[in-house]
């Protein structure tokens, strides 16, 4: 039995990019889920620095299929 998938991915274009910068974990929580409500996914993951919390989030646009 041969199966003979062809794959292809399609990686969405970054449409818009921001960071999330709180001093506090749980604060950093908070905005991020509410960034993720609006349409902004994390990517990566968290970045601590100091005193600061990092965290990078993307808006991914549309491929248009003509």
């Amino acid at each position: 039995m041969c199966m003979n998938q062809q794959t292809t991915l399609v990686l969405p274009d970054v449409a818009e990019y921001d960071v999330v910068i709180e001093n506090d974990a749980a604060k950093l929580k908070d905005v991020t889920q509410s960034k993720i409500k609006e349409g902004w996914q994390p990517l990566g993951g968290l970045t601590v620095q100091g005193d600061s919390f990092f965290q990078a989030i993307v808006k991914y646009g549309h491929h248009h299929h003509h």
